[in-house]
């Protein structure tokens, strides 16, 4: 058994899933975020799951990930975000993933080294200020793109992503120039099967556009990408079922011994201390100085002692009667006693989202 056990609900998902498409719009497809591992809850897991539930396509920044999940049988369309240098893009074409396309000459690059019709989506940035043709150059470089050989013009998508009621109305005003360049497209004959600009953030905080298309991350998990209260829905439902681990020790230390591991000296009680087989090498961050993080042992919480390379120390003396193998729970429900992954990651002055992604790949996935 793998030292690090990540339990997964699928039927949270389905009902994210579910809630989410009928705040975006019965008309709209679809597009699944699975980038970073499935925001570090399994790739390979999660796509499956996500086949099954019927989502238009997929999408990923990372080819070595797109390859995994095609490999275990997933076989829909993948959409790979700009991550690949224009020399590589033909490559990525030949092995049946759609790329994004962010400037004239990865267009140029692509058509020159194919021979049939390589299907790329286009993206346009409208303001964040990362990747993508900037908007106010977009119909000229489109145009440009149009008229290229072999190129099949699918998608026209970019982000608006934002945290607050300051960047939602940015995000309005974005969405807006998006659709208009749409607009502006379709009356040049340039048209697309997807148009997408609404990520978790607007379908959440309930914006609208014209476009056929959402691309949902965050929020499919059960994560809010901004405080809770700017949401039109407050049901989305946490997908991690646990985080779990097992002792591996359990040790007697008497009054006036000394336990370096907590630094202290001259116990003035006995204690009984646990060790987990997980630590920084596992993604466990140390909690944040003067906050205490807890686990969860035969329904009691405890406190952690310290986080080393592959190690956690806990004390035990509140659970007198832990063994060795108990299960030790550091998200999700134990008894009657529960941590959520808020807690876990606050005691670490970590999002929610930052502290999945410590532990990406270091646990063994399965679903509950």
């Amino acid at each position: 058994m793998a030292p690090l056990q990540l339990m997964l609900d699928a039927n949270a998902l389905q009902q994210n899933f579910s809630r989410l498409g009928k705040l975006a719009g019965a008309d709209q497809h679809f597009i699944a975020a699975i980038k970073g591992n499935a925001y570090g809850l399994g790739a390979v897991t999660v796509a499956r799951i996500l086949q099954s539930m019927g989502v238009h396509s997929l999408a990923t920044g990372s080819v070595d990930e797109a390859r995994v999940i095609r490999n275990a049988g997933v076989n829909l369309p993948i959409l790979l975000f700009a991550s690949t240098l224009p020399n590589d893009i033909p490559e990525l074409v030949s092995e049946g993933f759609i790329p994004t396309i962010t400037s004239l000459d990865s267009a140029r690059a692509l058509a020159a080294a194919v021979t049939g019709e390589a299907p790329i989506y286009i993206k346009v940035d409208v303001g964040l200020g990362r990747l993508g043709i900037p908007i106010a150059n977009a119909v000229k470089v489109i145009c440009a793109i149009h008229e290229l050989p072999h190129l099949q013009l699918q998608g026209l998508y970019t982000h608006v992503s934002f945290k607050d009621d300051v960047g939602r109305s940015w995000a309005a005003g974005r969405l807006a120039e998006f659709d208009r360049l749409v607009a502006d497209l379709h009356a040049r004959g340039i048209d697309f099967a997807v148009t997408q600009a609404r990520a978790s953030s607007a379908v959440l905080s309930g914006l609208e556009d014209r476009c056929n298309a959402v691309c949902i991350g965050h929020a499919l998990f059960g994560l809010y990408p901004f405080p809770i209260e700017l949401a039109c829905t407050q049901e989305l439902l946490p997908v991690i079922v646990q985080l779990s681990t097992n002792l591996i020790q359990v040790t007697r230390h008497g009054q006036g011994a000394d336990l370096a591991i907590a630094n202290e000296f001259g116990l003035d009680r006995d204690r009984i201390i646990g060790v987990l087989p997980v630590g920084l090498a596992h993604g466990i961050s140390r909690p944040t100085p003067g906050k205490t993080a807890q686990v969860l042992v035969r329904g009691r919480s405890v406190p952690v002692l310290a986080v080393s390379l592959e190690h956690t120390t806990v004390d035990l003396t509140r659970c007198p009667d832990a063994e060795v193998t108990d299960a030790v729970v550091l998200v999700g429900q134990s008894e009657d006693a529960s941590i959520e992954l808020e807690e876990y990651a606050g005691w670490r002055n970590e999002s929610s989202l930052e502290s999945l992604m410590h532990l990406s790949g270091h646990a063994q996935v399965v679903c509950g």
